[in-house]
């Protein structure tokens, strides 16, 4: 007679995907959160007031998007620029 298989381990359950992630502060205005899932956009918090925002982070030679941006303002599908920080490499630029 054949002995029997011995048995598997059970599987382990899945954890979740440990991101790690740092805040950081814009001009001293704004935190910057996680990443927005699915996105290049981060969320991100006015210290000052409370509100919640989004941010998409550029390189500075970035004038062609805000150009392009710019020339869109006010069409019912591109989102409002609210504010636009611009730091020693990069460019914050904060939408509602």
């Amino acid at each position: 007679p054949s002995s029997p298989a011995p048995a598997s381990p059970a599987p382990a359950s899945p954890s979740p995907p440990q991101h790690q992630f740092q805040a950081a502060l814009v001009a001293e205005k704004y935190l910057l959160l996680e990443q927005v899932e699915g996105s290049s956009l981060c969320r991100c918090v006015d210290v000052r007031t409370q509100e919640e925002y989004v941010c998409k982070v550029v390189s500075r030679d970035c004038s062609s998007l805000l150009q392009a941006h710019y020339r869109l303002d006010g069409h019912p599908h591109v989102n409002p620029i609210h504010e636009v920080l611009v730091g020693d490499k990069r460019v914050y630029l904060i939408f509602p």
